[in-house]
């Protein structure tokens, strides 16, 4: 949560840090108990079937085992209370940090909305103008296709050598190529929109955080 802004804001960086390792350490003790769990069960048929063996046998019942499993279990339970106590506390320190200055991080937010904006605008430009050049061979193979449907002419003497420079002219080459199912030129108006990101973000432009119009008409 906030890696946008991750490092401008430490103190919230640190709080979250702390759920983070909180909840890997009761992810852990969770798996702990239910192992534990898993081998008083086991013990305990163990220890009935060794007792009940030497009895037959007319010796001594052996020491049982499960008594110091159930002693681990329960202190890997009580640890795992304990974790989900802490844990529990430190994701209030978060919210309350939140609640407190969420102004600033609004604002933060802002920024680095903007500073993408800016990246994406930088990088978008050169392709917007490589997808306009990547056109014109277009545009001048459609300003010679009058030229390739001429009528051909009668042939009235000996056939001439003939040479195609320029290959058959098909929809595909001379009228703009499909890229997911869009033309080359409306990638480009895409590109071209990504390059005004920046300026856009520059006058202000922000969108507001919330429950969007289809959401509020589908919970009415």
């Amino acid at each position: 949560m906030f890696e946008s802004i991750h490092t401008k804001v430490p103190d919230l960086a640190q709080l979250q840090q702390v759920v983070t390792n909180l909840e890997q350490e009761t992810h852990e003790a969770e798996g702990r108990v239910a192992q534990l769990h898993l081998e008083a069960q086991s013990a305990h048929e163990d220890d009935l079937n060794r007792e009940a063996t030497a009895l037959n046998a007319g010796r001594r019942a052996p020491r049982p085992t499960e008594p110091d499993v159930r002693a681990k279990l329960e202190g890997a339970q009580r640890r795992l209370e304990v974790l989900q106590r802490r844990l529990a506390l430190a994701q209030s320190d978060v919210a309350r940090y939140i609640s407190s200055h969420s102004d600033e991080l609004v604002e933060l937010v802002q920024k680095a909305k903007a500073s993408k904006a800016r990246e994406v605008s930088e990088l978008a430009a050169p392709l917007a103008k490589a997808l306009g050049e990547f056109q014109q061979p277009d545009l001048d193979l459609r300003a010679l296709q009058p030229y390739l449907e001429l009528p051909a002419q009668e042939n009235t003497g000996e056939p001439e050598s003939s040479i195609t420079v320029l290959g058959p002219l098909t929809t595909r080459s001379a009228f703009g190529e499909k890229i997911a199912d869009q033309t080359i030129g409306q990638v480009q108006n895409i590109v071209t929109e990504l390059v005004g990101l920046a300026a856009r973000y520059e006058q202000g432009d922000t969108t507001i955080v919330g429950p969007s119009e289809a959401e509020d008409e589908g919970a009415a």
